[in-house]
């Protein structure tokens, strides 16, 4: 048996003064466990459902204000030279931004010649691809976008079957990239499909906050990569992912069914929470030719609950729990409006953008305004 490597990542990430890397790094490790483990799957054929070949990949997506993180935790994963998962053995790239087509492919005609442009989704087809600023998910997870979703986006994500016919040619190629992205705080609709495909991982800073990255930043001020010691790292990780191709088995025992239960899961969560389950059970306790799952582990039931918390917060809508948590930290819940576009300044927020988005919390019976001065009333 090949030990986990979520120790040794979690230990480079508080060399490195990461903050709350314990909160949210495991999900990246998991992630990584889960996208060797689907490759796995996908050539051995050892892990079924109905009688169908799941795939078992486990996107992540970092919802944070401008500045807070996200760039920083996809660039300290793997994004950057001295990434944890950098090399390893697996294909990454590193996107400031995509576009849907950028991320699917496109076909382009000129003067009767067709030219097919290959998306991130099929250049890493067996990678991952770490995407800074996601602007085509953001755009169609806002309940405005809806109808004009992307098939072919779920379908990267999902089973990675890619067929697209469009006007000049088609498209058709099979995926299994795994992806890391980042966007800021916006209204997501989570019946859209998209919102589906990803554990979100959350955060919305606090003055508090605020002042504690101020110190880890210090910190972290000449703290410099050693090579040796990044290669002996990579090592360990490229050993770990060999391993995976050992598994013959995997079974979930009672134990899992019962926490789903207690949690009152919806049934399309499940299967992205058995993906959790196995990447955090290779990536902590090592791999065995047969895995035995379940949900006993208090680290990992907390991973598990923190999701669900998490999911059910982008369901409601993290603009609304933005605006509520500046309300909430002031006395008897109330607030004048041009304190509350002060601190939402701290969310990346315009004037403008605060005033909408009070307007909507006002008329829905959220929030209660008497002149300029606000109370939140849940």
């Amino acid at each position: 048996m090949k030990d986990g490597i979520m120790d040794i990542v979690m230990t480079e990430l508080q060399d490195r003064n990461i903050y709350l890397c314990e909160k949210y790094a495991p999900y990246f490790v998991c992630s990584y466990a889960c996208h060797e483990f689907n490759l796995h799957n996908q050539r051995k054929k050892i892990y079924w459902s109905g009688k169908s070949l799941p795939n078992m990949r486990m996107h992540c997506l970092f919802v944070a204000p401008p500045g807070f993180m996200k760039s920083h935790y996809l660039e300290n994963m793997g994004g950057g030279e001295y990434g944890i998962f950098r090399d390893v053995g697996t294909k990454i790239g590193y996107k400031q931004s995509m576009t849907e087509p950028a991320f699917v492919g496109s076909v382009q005609s000129n003067n009767g010649s067709v030219r097919r442009i290959e998306g991130v989704a099929e250049q890493y087809k067996t990678g991952m691809c770490l995407i800074d600023e996601f602007s085509g998910i953001t755009s169609a997870m806002k309940s405005q976008m809806n109808s004009q979703l992307d098939s072919q986006l779920l379908a990267v994500l999902d089973h990675g079957r890619v067929r697209k016919d469009l006007a000049s040619g088609m498209i058709s190629y099979d995926t299994n990239m795994t992806v890391w992205g980042g966007v800021q705080p916006a209204r997501f609709d989570m019946t859209s499909g998209l919102g589906r495909r990803f554990s979100f991982l959350v955060f919305l800073p606090t003055p508090a906050d605020n002042a504690k990255l101020r110190v880890a930043q210090h910190h972290a001020r000449n703290v410099k990569p050693s090579h040796i010691h990044m290669k002996a790292l990579w090592d360990e990780i490229k050993a770990f992912k060999n391993e995976i191709g050992k598994i013959r088995s995997v079974e979930f025992d009672d134990s899992v069914l019962e926490f789903y239960e207690k949690q009152n899961l919806y049934s399309y969560e499940t299967s992205y929470f058995d993906r959790m389950l196995i990447g955090f059970e290779i990536s902590t306790n090592g791999v065995r030719q047969e895995l035995n799952i379940s949900a006993s582990d208090k680290e990992l039931l907390a991973l598990l609950d923190q999701q669900r918390v998490w999911r059910r917060q982008v369901n409601v809508g993290i603009d609304y729990l933005a605006i509520s948590s500046v309300i909430k930290r002031h006395p008897e819940n109330k607030v004048h409006f041009n304190v509350l576009i002060e601190e939402c300044a701290m969310f990346g927020w315009n004037h403008e953008q605060v005033a909408q988005l009070v307007k909507k919390m006002v008329d829905s019976g959220v929030i209660k305004r008497r002149g300029q001065v606000l109370e939140l009333r849940i």
